[in-house]
């Protein structure tokens, strides 16, 4: 190859990487997803516990950030890793921090090289470790770094506290201030820019405003006592703020695309997936059968759903728990074609940090738990004997309390499962705030993918009932559906369920009300490579104002919120339509890694896919022919807009070796809708075949 043809090659291969500028104009700015959560090992005993994973993280998924860890006292990020992270987050419960001064100083360069500083409940280091004030001057410079400054003045006497002026939308988002105001420093802003939402005052001093909530231009401050809620009692929590918006405005993300694991062409994805806890319990409906198999028959066989289904190995097993007739059962359940396969693992460890037994009675099996057996070795079993043939395990569902170790976690990933399980969230009358709902991850690495609902043994009193108390798992469906879609819908339960009628009785209420939603269903793996997705997603803004969304997989939805916006098909490549749904704009991405989003005021003139309930991978325009190729796992639709109103269409449907032709009329609106039947890959074309108006 010459040397001009080895030049034109490299260049070739630095625009397809995104190294250099493209030839039409400068590189597109990388939109930053990325927030730092800074915390201090001595408040909390492990990651997972802290109340940003536990609370913050939720609407800060839902806005399309990725929140990473730090360790304050294990020392501070330098300003090299701090390139990665659009900002950091904080939320001390302490007022003393080691080396306070040191972070004061980091805290206040940050800003000053653009990084947004969010500092929930105090700034944490208003006193050294030992006890000693830190020194006032790095106290102000920080905060000034954020537009406030300290007037201290602190008290926790309610009765010379009062609200002098509060914005109750932001405030007042799930609890009230009504007789609440127990906590006061004085917090002053002082740039003209900021907005404050809530101001305090001492009715004992005179100039003693607070403002204890307030967003800057570099950020935001929220005031302890004012963020969270939680009842001494139940340690049931409630926001105070309204951390979207807090955290939006915060971090400066009004008008950014954010990534969406909740939704699928429009239609909220759901999925199903059941522990294999309770495979040899004998059935109290019917005592001839153990409780597998009532939920084979009453649910796998009675729903068209897909259903991921796991088994404890060593309860199926014949050398350990198990038994030929327990093999039998496995094997049927599994071999369904709307069943997919998981491994629940072999003896079901409570917790993994310990390498304890979950089932002692399993013979030889009784001193600790080994990796290899409990995750390679039962899936390997499930695998290879429990299967049909071209069938494998796709999930691990981790058992107990769900805390795997890095280790373990490894192991599943070099198996090419995909990982499930923790999180607990609920949002009902007992838990009644988005504080109880699970973040999409537990923090580290590997990832471990939390479910995104708690399971009917929290429900039921760990199983001592009520025993119909898995259908208060709609409250949570609802709650997570609306105002705001945080959550798929995901129907989580054990074969336990099968022991009772009242639980089975649950189950089909539950299931009932799922299918009279607008769901696309889909198995656990594709929500959990929807969920890898939205991780692995890069996004940047185009010059002109178009957005750039590269590398995300399986996720298949970009959402743009509080917008009344359209998207500009001419404009857009790799999309195959919208929705707006709840005042956001829900883009449908098609099945490339590139794709480019832009926005109009006005309404397309192009056909487009409104809605779908299953996957639409491509969509092409060619005069008036459009042709689609889909996917679902069960008969469902493909809503198009934008087509000739009131008119005739052909479509022809491939179905693998099956063609069927039908005609379809549009609306007087233009929008057609298509069954699309059940199949891996679904072939559509639609033609006009009458250009005079069908009179109806």
């Amino acid at each position: 190859m010459s040397n001009g043809g080895r030049t034109l090659l490299l260049v070739l291969l630095l625009l397809l990487t995104g190294s250099v500028s493209r030839a039409d104009g400068p590189a597109p700015t990388p939109l930053g997803r990325r927030v730092l959560a800074l915390y201090a090992a001595s408040e909390s005993p492990s990651v997972d516990r802290t109340v940003i994973h536990q609370a913050a993280e939720t609407p800060l998924n839902h806005l399309g950030l990725i929140v990473d860890y730090h360790d304050v006292e294990s020392g501070l990020p330098t300003d090299e890793q701090m390139r990665a992270y659009r900002g950091f987050l904080t939320w001390f419960q302490d007022a003393r921090m080691k080396h306070a001064a040191d972070y004061c100083r980091w805290f206040a360069r940050q800003i000053q090289a653009g990084k947004k500083a969010v500092v929930l409940g105090g700034l944490g280091a208003w006193e050294e470790a030992d006890g000693s004030a830190t020194k006032p001057e790095l106290v102000a410079d920080a905060l000034a770094a954020l537009g406030l400054r300290d007037g201290g003045n602190w008290t926790d006497n309610p009765f010379v506290l009062a609200v002098q002026s509060k914005d109750a939308a932001m405030v007042e988002f799930e609890r009230t201030l009504q007789h609440e105001v127990k906590t006061y420093r004085q917090i002053v802003s002082t740039d003209r820019k900021n907005k404050v939402y809530l101001t305090l005052t001492r009715t004992d001093r005179k100039n003693a405003a607070s403002h204890a909530v307030v967003v800057t231009p570099t950020g935001g401050f929220a005031l302890d006592g004012y963020v969270l809620y939680q009842d001494p009692k139940t340690f049931v929590r409630q926001w105070r703020i309204d951390p979207f918006a807090f955290f939006e405005a915060a971090f400066g993300l009004a008008g950014e695309p954010r990534m969406d694991v909740t939704t699928l062409n429009g239609a909220r994805l759901m999925y199903s997936h059941i522990d294999g806890d309770g495979f040899l319990n004998v059935s109290e409906i019917d005592t001839k059968k153990l409780s597998p198999e009532l939920i084979d028959e009453q649910i796998l066989a009675r729903y068209d759903l897909p259903f991921t289904v796991s088994v404890i190995t060593g309860e199926v097993h014949p050398k350990a728990l198990g038994s030929a007739r327990t093999v039998s059962i496995a094997r049927k359940i599994l071999a369904r074609s709307n069943v997919e396969a998981a491994s629940h693992t072999f003896s079901h460890p409570y917790d993994w940090t310990q390498r304890k037994p979950g089932l002692t009675r399993i013979p030889g099996y009784a001193d600790t738990y080994k990796l290899e057996k409990e995750i390679a070795g039962s899936v390997g079993y499930i695998n290879e004997h429990l299967l049909p043939a071209g069938k494998k395990a796709a999930v691990y569902q981790w058992s107990g309390h769900c805390n795997p170790t890095p280790e373990a976690i490894a192991v599943v990933d070099g198996l090419g499962l995909l990982n499930i399980n923790g999180g607990d969230s609920r949002f009902d009358a007992d838990f009644p705030s988005v504080a109880h709902v699970a973040p999409l991850t537990r923090p580290g690495k590997p990832v471990q993918f939390y479910a995104t609902n708690t399971n009917e043994n929290l429900y039921t009193g760990e199983w001592t009932g009520p025993f119909f108390g898995f259908k208060n798992v709609i409250f949570t469906f609802k709650n997570t559906g609306s105002p705001r879609r945080l959550r798929p819908i995901n129907v989580y339960y054990h074969f336990y369920s099968g022991e009772k009628q009242a639980a089975l009785t649950a189950l089909h209420e539950v299931y009932g009300w799922v299918l009279a939603q607008n769901i696309a269903p889909v198995y656990t793996s594709d929500y959990l490579k929807t969920a890898a997705g939205f991780l692995r997603s890069r996004i940047a803004k185009l010059p002109g104002g178009a957005w750039e969304v590269r590398d995300n997989g399986a996720c298949r939805t970009a959402r743009f919120d509080d917008t009344t916006a359209h998207l500009d098909l001419e404009k857009s490549t790799g999309v195959v339509g919208y929705s707006h749904q709840k005042g956001s704009l829900y883009v449908h991405l098609d099945a490339a890694q590139r794709h480019t989003i832009a926005l109009a005021e006005a309404a397309p003139t192009l056909p487009y896919v409104a809605g779908a309930n299953g996957f639409v991978h491509s969509l092409v325009r060619k005069g008036d022919v459009l042709t689609l190729q889909a996917s679902t796992y069960r008969p469902s639709q493909i809503q198009l807009a934008n087509l000739k109103k009131n008119r005739t269409y052909t479509i022809e449907v491939r179905n693998g070796d099956k063609i069927t032709k039908s005609a379809i009329s549009s609306s007087s609106a233009g929008t057609l809708t298509i069954p699309l039947p059940a199949g891996p890959a679904v072939g559509i074309t639609i033609r006009s075949i009458k250009e005079k108006e069908v009179k109806r």
